[in-house]
């Protein structure tokens, strides 16, 4: 069963128990759509509950359902048992401009999920997949337009295949230690670095510990977050600010042995100020050699063969051993020149 809800007004009687109905308030939301709020004496007053939630998704009940999507309802949390009804069948559950501020309760439908999709919300943290305990079968997780700073609590979700963060306050790659399976992960619009001298300190130095005696601060790995991810194919990095020099970016990304799509140009988001680099392109065909589209477009032939020569140049330059045989070839090529042109006058002469 498919439920699909985005805005609309509720029909009379669709409640299953009139009595639950009497608990559900529509209220005012300033604009942003309907609302449907618990009016509850329990522990978790304003919460949308179950009966509520059958409600806004356009349904007397949600028990049996396997997709679940309630998009321009308002509501800032959603009830701890909310989705139990779903539990054992729901395998989708998308939740759109809610201005859901906490994460819902996952732990009835966390063994079933194979897409969460919690998008244009206001929720500043990830550590509700934490909560929600294992889920194996979630592949797909969408919490782009959001608020949240940091990646965590994705070591319950250790098939996950797709993720997308884009559009967050995120700093830093991290907390991808548990995604093996990773294929596609999408951070534009952020404020990602990879250099080791961002806000908080990541450079080491000099630091005051709790106890007020000064300690040296070791420097952190600033390429170590996409380590973990063996089979990610499609990296997007767009619309990061910090982003700036083309070295530290492709060497972020160098550790990812099956990357064929990368971009830090985007013409959904402003472009990182890395793609703006002198020889971008040839740059990072040279870098990572599986690349097969940058930005969208395909690696060329031609860039790709360009990259190839500039790796041979460069390894000679960096081999003595073929530095001193190119030396010597470059000799006997030009003592075999002079007696050509020996011969040449000598013939000339005669």
């Amino acid at each position: 069963t498919r439920v699909v809800r985005a805005g609309m007004e509720v029909p009379d009687g669709w409640a299953s128990d009139e009595s639950e109905v009497s608990e559900v308030s529509e209220v005012s939301d300033g604009g942003r759509g309907s609302g449907f709020f618990l009016d509850h004496p329990g522990d978790h007053p304003g919460a949308l509950t179950e009966t509520a939630f059958a409600l806004a998704a356009g349904r007397a009940s949600l028990a049996g359902a396997t997709e679940v999507e309630i998009a321009f309802d308002a509501f800032e949390r959603v009830h701890p048992d909310a989705l139990r009804a779903c539990a054992g069948s729901l395998t989708h559950l998308g939740l759109m401009h809610n201005g859901l501020r906490a994460f819902p309760a996952l732990r009835h439908v966390s063994s079933t999920l194979r897409k969460l999709e919690l998008t244009h919300q206001s929720l500043g943290s990830m550590m509700g997949l934490a909560d929600a305990g294992a889920m194996p079968a979630l592949r797909e997780l969408l919490l782009n337009d959001n608020a949240i700073a940091r990646i965590e609590g994705l070591d319950a979700c250790p098939n996950l295949e797709r993720l997308w963060l884009f559009s967050n306050n995120i700093t830093r790659v991290e907390g991808l230690d548990a995604l093996a399976s990773l294929r596609e992960l999408w951070l534009q619009d952020n404020d990602v670095a990879f250099d080791d001298d961002d806000d908080d300190g990541g450079g080491g130095g000099w630091a005051e510990s709790s106890t007020g005696t000064v300690v040296r601060k070791e420097p952190r790995d600033a390429f170590a977050g996409f380590a973990p991810l063996l089979r990610v194919r499609e990296l997007k990095l767009a619309g990061n600010r910090r982003l700036v020099d083309l070295e530290t970016c492709l060497a972020a990304v160098a550790c990812l042995p099956t990357l064929e799509s990368l971009s830090f140009r985007d013409e959904h988001f402003a472009q990182s100020p890395v793609a703006a680099q002198p020889e971008y392109r040839a740059r990072a065909a040279r870098r990572l050699r599986q690349l097969r589209v940058l930005d969208a477009a395909e690696v060329t032939v031609a860039e790709r063969g360009a990259a190839a020569d500039e790796r041979v140049r460069a390894r000679c330059l960096d081999d003595a051993e073929a530095g001193r045989e190119r030396e010597a070839h470059e000799t006997k090529v030009a003592e075999l020149e002079k007696a050509r042109d020996r011969r040449v006058a000598a013939a000339a002469a005669a």
